[in-house]
């Protein structure tokens, strides 16, 4: 092997293991490249058959130059979309700073050794970390690429990046290319919305689910319906404005098909006579009670599904059968339901029409047919069904709070996710939708691609709206007449037959006990190491001069401590949900500043520093008295004391006093 190559391998194994392997049987030897002084440039053919220099054969140095211009070097990503020669990369590796990461996309893997083989990388990356990682092969690999770093910890140095796209992606595989952009962009956005909205908004969710708790405990488990009505057709009605047509058939249709409701089409169907076998809630909000609940006669035939954060007045007051639903994706959810045992768990997604279909999913359905799916405006302007909360003559009969709210979601605020695009429409041509209905179609294509089983069928009866790829866009009269002929056993007869499986209450919250003690012991360890590091911030000065040695330790010592906390944070399960949107909110703030250089950069460093520590500790005072109220209400609402339940080391009440 090029012993060349094999010295920049050294440096490169810890993130581009798979392609170190693989280097033995990647052929280079047909790639032509023009060494131009201490650069190579490629000649390349492109979709036409023509030749062509992938970047300038006289200066190739002094073009890259030119060409990365305007990046700011102070980014902790960079995301560089293929080889045009080595100078670009070389001056992003020589300017960057040491923690940030390179990502470089190339669909040739013959480049990629090429280049190894022939520019000396070393002195960028030998004794650093290792930052710079190659995405090569097909689309599923480079997706998977894509998701290993960016929906991991390394995702946070990518909230703030620069997306470089060289010239020979513009004439070669233009297309390819063009879906990864696309991809990474989304992913990085799907990122910033799975960082969560604010530590306010967890603390909701997570007090709702110890509220929950017992409703958890009260009824059957989720996992008990899994394939439960496998070949059985379920339909999935949004709320979108195409429903309003198709509703005379989903009357006419009940009992022949399940029938799962999103919430906001819930009051919908029951104005028009229809009574949904199952209803979805995932919204952690009051608006979930307060809009498609409060003051209506909810059937005792529909099944509620609802994620174990939703508001407890909706569990309080339920009729019927309801089906707590642990969130995979919400860590707090998924340690709890480990907590008890596994009752299931699933993948919601980030709207409940995401939900919908993920329980369709579970149930095992075949088909799943839906409707009012529209992911865009109507012709004449609507987002909604004219009876769902959200039209503008129902909107008027709220009270001022909610009017606000929802009219503010629905207007174009110069907001990212409020912004007017345009999609790829049902019938062809593009429609009129907003970034957020779009990154839903996003996510709905993901869901479709990883949930499809053998023989699956999805259904796109919309008749409206957007196209969703992964779906048989069929008219819904069609999909009854083929599908829906026979009659079915409901989700709630089902339920009926299911046994209540039989669990030893005091077993259970005995292992709620040592849950809460494990979580709220490893949150009292960051609050006191971050409370410690506030008081080394308070005691440095930068600004003297007058023993600058020292100063050089006690700030070392600050920054090595948050960076201890920080990555004690992202480690822990539960820490790094809870506090995400708060090490985010850190990481952009400071990689705007990066390199250390001057006493201005230190004082605004220690200034995010300090807020970043303050919130820790606020948050986990926050966190400790929801979970000492949630742990007490669950105790006794079973008819126990604290006293009946051990801890390692103390009583039950001793740790709730301490907390």
């Amino acid at each position: 092997m090029n012993e060349l190559l094999v010295r920049n391998l050294v440096c490169l194994t810890d993130y581009n293991y798979e392609l170190a392997l693989e280097m033995p049987t990647i052929d280079s030897e047909a790639v032509e490249a023009l060494r131009v002084q201490d650069d190579i440039v490629f000649k390349l053919t492109d979709n036409e058959g023509n030749e062509f220099y992938s970047a300038s054969i006289y200066d190739p140095e002094y073009e890259a130059r030119q060409f990365l211009y305007d990046v700011n070097y102070d980014n902790t990503g960079y995301i560089v979309f293929g080889l045009n020669s080595s100078a670009v990369l070389k001056e992003i590796l020589s300017k960057k700073t040491e923690t940030a990461w390179v990502l470089v996309v190339e669909k040739d893997r013959a480049l990629i050794k090429k280049l190894l083989e022939e520019i000396d990388l070393t002195p960028y990356l030998e004794n650093r970390l290792q930052r710079l990682v190659f995405i090569y092969g097909d689309q599923d690999r480079m997706e998977g690429f894509f998701d290993q770093f960016l929906h991991s910890i390394v995702g946070y140095y990518f909230l703030q990046a620069e997306v470089v796209r060289t010239y020979p992606t513009y004439r070669l595989q233009q297309d390819e290319y063009q879906w990864c952009f696309e991809t990474v962009v989304d992913k990085i956005r799907k990122n910033m919305i799975n960082l969560g909205n604010s530590l306010e908004d967890s603390q909701k969710g997570i007090y709702n689910e110890l509220q929950n708790i017992k409703h958890v405990l009260r009824n059957k488990r989720f996992k008990q319906l899994e394939n439960k009505f496998e070949g059985v057709p379920i339909i999935c009605v949004a709320s979108g404005p195409s429903l309003d047509k198709q509703l005379p058939l989903l009357k006419e249709v009940q009992g022949r098909a399940l029938i799962i409701s999103a919430e906001s089409a819930f009051r919908v169907l029951l104005k028009n006579g229809i009574t949904p076998d199952a209803l979805c809630i995932l919204e952690r909000g009051e608006a979930s009670y307060d809009l498609s609940l409060k003051g209506i006669d909810i059937p005792m035939e529909t099944v509620l599904f609802g994620l174990t954060l939703i508001d407890p007045r909706i569990g309080d007051q339920w009729p019927g059968h309801q089906i707590p639903v642990f969130k995979t994706n919400v860590s707090h959810s998924r340690l709890l339901s480990d907590a008890f045992g596994d009752f299931g768990t699933m993948y919601s997604g980030n709207s409940v029409a995401h939900m919908n279909f993920n329980l369709a999913s579970y149930l095992g359905g075949n088909p799943i047919i839906f409707i009012g799916q529209d992911l865009a405006y109507a012709e004449d302007g609507k987002t909604h069904s004219k009876h769902s909360f959200y039209d503008k003559d129902e909107v008027e009969k709220l009270d001022d709070r909610y009017k606000r709210i929802i009219k503010q979601s629905l207007e174009d605020t110069g907001e990212l996710f409020n912004k007017e695009v345009y999609v790829d429409g049902y019938y062809g041509g593009k429609v009129r939708s907003r970034e957020l209905w779009r990154q839903f179609l996003t996510w709905f294509i993901h869901l479709l691609k990883e949930a499809r089983k053998e023989n699956s069928l999805y259904i796109n009866a919309t008749e409206g709206g957007a196209d969703i790829p992964g779906m048989v866009k069929m008219p819904f009269k069609e999909a009854i007449g083929q599908y829906c002929h026979q009659r079915v056993t409901s989700i709630a007869e089902t339920v009926d037959q299911v046994p209540m499986e039989s669990i030893e209450i005091s077993d259970k919250l005995q292992l709620f006990v040592e849950y809460m003690h494990d979580l709220t012991s490893r949150m009292k360890r960051f609050s006191k190491d971050s409370e410690l590091n506030l008081q080394y911030i308070e005691d440095f000065q930068p600004g003297d001069g007058s023993n600058g040695g020292m100063q050089s330790l006690k700030l070392a010592r600050i920054l090595k401590l948050t960076d201890s906390i920080l990555q004690g944070l992202i480690a822990d399960p539960f820490g790094s949900f809870y506090f995400s949107p708060l090490i985010a909110n850190y990481h952009v703030k400071v990689n705007r500043i990066s390199r250390i250089t001057t006493t201005e950069r230190i004082e605004l460093i220690l200034k995010h520093q300090n807020y970043l520590l303050v919130k820790i500790v606020e948050g986990e005072s926050v966190l400790q008295k929801i979970l000492s109220v949630g742990l007490t209400d669950v105790i006794e609402e079973f008819g126990y004391t604290e006293d009946d339940f051990t801890l390692p080391d103390q009583e039950v009440h001793d740790y709730l006093e301490d907390a």
